[in-house]
């Protein structure tokens, strides 16, 4: 997916989806297993999108600053 999602959207749009993806999954009160694996997995992909393509979806700075805001 990192590898072509340019395609269809930008950086900065997935940065928007993943954050409002893992805040609304801490809003959830509910303490399912469902909401922790939503959790951990948008994590995991964040952290490895920034590992492996900084230099390409990063360098700008706003995709990492739409992150860290809305974290």
């Amino acid at each position: 997916f990192l590898l072509s999602y340019r395609a269809f959207m930008t950086p900065d749009s997935l940065a928007e989806l993943l954050a409002c993806r893992l805040v609304q999954s801490f809003l959830d009160t509910s303490e399912s297993m469902a909401m922790e694996c939503i959790k951990v997995r948008t994590f995991v992909f964040i952290r490895n999108w920034i590992r492996n393509y900084y230099d390409i979806d990063f360098c700008d700075g706003e995709t990492s600053e739409i992150l860290l805001e809305s974290i």
